[in-house]
């Protein structure tokens, strides 16, 4: 790889570039990922990786992971995704996002191994792929004592799966999503994600079904990987849980007796929480990392995920933002509407994409709306909001439709008083971008977390 001239680290030289790589990837393969890693050096083999997937909570475990890593004194990268509405935000160092000064800097050895490929005749690699390996080389580069990668999409086919090892595999939360990629069944969504486990590597599972459960442990039975079970929410009982967050008591012999409060709203948390100690715990046992229980329980009571089970006030109203993309995020969402503090009167903005279980996702929010607005979250496999409001018909008394989430936001602001809730959910890819124009500064007003 040749040094990089000032004219190649220009930001429109790398945005024109990242630019113009195909969106998503044209074949069902890791031939381009790998191709274009080996031309870096194979920054991704030279990391201690914490490789994470799931349908459910796998941000906010990973977030969870990034805090205690943090308090413990590690240096930590953190890449995860959809990263909205900047996409420089996927990749943190140090809890950091990355600037447009550091992509700069970095990018054009992604952009010239593109290029190098192309020439070659071989299949550009898409953005997501030249994101992802650009996050393991900024990580190598930044000297990071952990680097902790979510998983995109699946697991066997991500671009994120192509280390020869990683420190731990951990799993999520399982449950039918993507299914016109990764099947149809739980098994079947199983194997994909089991597929980022790596000979002889510990996995650690989250709370699952028992198909999820059996098709895991083949797996790590088949690679001889230790498979160790996360602290289950049964061990955690909230004491006590609010639109403020959550206090628990843990019953688990890892941390039997530790009091742990987050600020992190909803009682699903503790699957998160649960899965965040067993990685704590592994780490220790495995000599990795020391986290010592105060450790762990400073960084659970200052880590947050914005966008999910989030409360903002702003514009004189109160706002629950929360990324619910599935049916099962949806059935959390709706637990945390039965919290002390939330307020009866409440509107519903919803945008869901296409792809997703529609029908099975508006199951239950009769229960807590009158109203919804239904908009287009933005992206391409956005729902069609008219298409929704057929779903919606009879489910809600008043439905409204507006297209463009500006609008649709302001005209829920405006259908509730200033002691009534708006909530979002449907997708990040609406509650993101929604969540940028509520933080936005306004005149004479200063937006705050309730």
């Amino acid at each position: 790889m040749t040094k990089t001239s000032a004219e190649a680290r220009s930001p429109e030289r790398c945005l024109s570039h990242y630019e113009s790589l195909p969106t998503f990837s044209r074949v069902q393969s890791l031939e381009a990922m790998k191709a274009l890693l080996e031309l870096l050096g194979n920054p991704q083999d030279r990391l201690r990786i914490l490789h994470v997937a799931g349908s459910n909570g796998k941000g906010s475990t990973c977030a969870l992971l990034e805090g205690i890593l943090q308090e413990g004194g590690y240096a930590t990268g953190f890449y995860h995704s959809p990263a909205i509405p900047d996409f420089l935000a996927g990749i943190r160092i140090g809890c950091e996002p990355m600037d447009l000064e550091g992509f700069c800097a970095a990018y054009p050895r992604v952009m010239e191994a593109c290029d190098i490929l192309s020439r070659r005749g071989l299949p550009s690699p898409s953005r997501f792929e030249a994101f992802t390996a650009l996050a393991y080389l900024v990580f190598l580069e930044a000297g990071v004592d952990f680097a902790i990668m979510e998983v995109g999409l699946g697991g066997t086919l991500d671009a994120t799966n192509v280390m020869g090892k990683s420190l731990l595999s951990l799993i999520t939360a399982i449950s039918l999503d993507h299914t016109d990629i990764l099947g149809n069944t739980l098994e079947a969504v199983a194997s994909q994600k089991a597929g980022i486990l790596k000979k002889g590597c510990p996995v650690l599972l989250g709370e699952n079904p028992s198909e999820v459960v059996r098709t895991v442990l083949a797996r790590a039975q088949a690679l001889g990987s230790p498979l160790h079970d996360s602290v289950p929410s049964s061990d955690l009982e909230v004491v006590d849980a609010s639109i403020h967050g959550t206090t628990l008591v843990c019953r688990h012999p890892w941390y039997a007796g530790a009091v742990f409060t987050t600020p992190l709203v909803g009682v699903h948390q503790r699957a998160n929480i649960g899965n965040a100690l067993g990685a704590a715990h592994l780490l220790q046992e495995m000599g990795a990392a020391r986290l010592p229980l105060e450790v762990v329980q400073k960084a659970l009571s200052t880590t947050v995920w914005p966008g999910r089970g989030e409360w903002i006030r702003s514009r004189g109203r109160n706002f629950l933002l929360d990324g619910a993309h599935n049916p099962q995020g949806m059935a959390a969402f709706q637990e945390m509407l039965l919290l002390p503090g939330v307020p009866k009167e409440k509107i519903l903005v919803l945008g869901i994409l296409q792809d997703k279980d529609l029908s099975r996702m508006l199951l239950g929010l009769e229960r807590f709306f009158d109203t919804v607005v239904l908009t287009t979250p933005e992206s391409p496999r956005a729902a069609a909001p008219g298409h929704l409001k057929t779903l919606c018909a009879g489910r809600f008394p008043r439905i409204h439709v507006e297209e463009d989430p500006a609008r649709a936001l302001e005209l829920a602001a405006g259908l509730v008083s200033e002691q009534g809730l708006v909530c979002l959910a449907g997708s990040l890819y609406l509650v993101f971008p929604c969540r940028e124009m509520l933080l936005a500064k306004t005149e004479g007003e200063h937006d705050a977390h309730l």
